[in-house]
């Protein structure tokens, strides 16, 4: 009998150790990953809580990276709009210089290089590319949003800056705006069409530029160029003034009126991004609060735990070498 009645209690220690290895393990990987549910099975009610938490999460970690996205390419927009408006201003001061009727026809010619040079300038920022795609391709951002079509006017015939024309894209997608969500129901608008921007300041310096180098350029001013205009003659010189002088205006209404609009358009969705950004930034704060709360450990308390546990384990081993040996003590009698 007293055989058995050790066996029995060896058994039941052997549960008991089985039983407090298995809670000193749960405890390791308790303190290991810093929670407390780890598997659904672990707490079914605390598991959908919890899901439901990182389903929020995870669908603010995609606004947040958007607006992160959108910010970049606003700024990228703003950057190009501050180099458009350094354009239009030196262009300003060529012009207020070649109005001036104390120049010769030929200097006037020497200005109007440096304006050719200005609207190449304006073209390559129209055109440039970001991240692959053109920045003002709105929904064709494959494509460059403006192209230059050689021989564009009638006079002079030759393939030179004089000749070229500008012109914007009527392909599909040049002129949609797009649109990012930056919460489950607020969307902000990424871009303007390029042609609602820039076609005042490029059809200005096309037209100065022309003008200057000799020739007229049809229709009359603010229409866009259409590619004709025949050279000024000796006895056209004052009116080649009034047209130079003409376009002092026009550059001023396309860098205050288009340009600087739209700078001022881009400051208010980039205050509009960072409200939206710091709005997300709290609401991560309180539901990772809120999950933490159900899902993450109390570290002082596990590490009470693992070490009451390990000191039970201890126990139960000694206990254990302790039955052990009078067994063989019976077994010996």
């Amino acid at each position: 009998m007293e055989r058995i009645s050790n066996l029995q209690r060896t058994n039941s220690l052997m549960e008991y150790l089985f039983d407090t290895k298995k809670q000193i393990n749960r405890v390791n990987q308790e303190i290991a990953s810093n929670y407390k549910v780890i598997y659904g099975s672990d707490a079914p009610g605390s598991a959908g809580m919890i899901s439901s938490f990182q389903s929020k999460l995870e669908r603010l970690d995609k606004h947040e990276q958007r607006i992160t996205n959108a910010l970049s390419l606003l700024d990228t927009q703003e950057k190009a709009l501050e180099q458009t408006g350094d354009i239009l201003v030196r262009a300003s001061e060529l012009t207020t210089q070649a109005a001036s009727e104390t120049l010769s026809v030929d200097q006037r010619k020497i200005i109007g290089e440096e304006i050719l040079g200005l609207k190449t300038n304006l073209v390559n920022i129209i055109n440039q590319q970001y991240v692959n795609s053109y920045l003002y391709g709105g929904g064709a951002s494959s494509q460059p949003p403006v192209i230059r079509v050689e021989n564009g006017y009638s006079e002079p015939s030759d393939t030179n800056d004089i000749s070229a024309r500008y012109t914007f894209a009527n392909e599909p997608g040049y002129d949609i705006t797009n649109m990012i969500y930056v919460s489950d129901t607020e969307q902000i608008r990424l871009n303007t069409p390029a042609d609602e921007i820039f076609s005042s300041a490029l059809n200005t310096l096309e037209r100065l530029g022309r003008i200057l180098k000799g020739y007229h350029v049809e229709p009359a001013a603010p229409a866009a160029p259409d590619g004709t205009g025949a050279a000024y003659t000796d006895a056209e010189y004052s009116q080649q003034t009034e047209d130079i002088r003409q376009c002092i205006d026009l550059l001023k209404d396309a860098r205050v009126v288009s340009i600087e609009n739209e700078r001022t358009s881009i400051g208010v969705r980039t205050n509009q991004l960072i409200r939206s950004q710091d709005v997300i930034e709290t609401l991560k704060v309180n539901i990772d609060t809120a999950r933490s709360g159900v899902q993450d450990i109390d570290l002082y308390e596990a590490a009470n735990t693992y070490t009451n546990l390990q000191t039970s384990l201890q126990a139960l081993l000694q206990m254990g070498s302790q039955i052990n040996t009078l067994s063989l003590m019976n077994f010996l009698e």
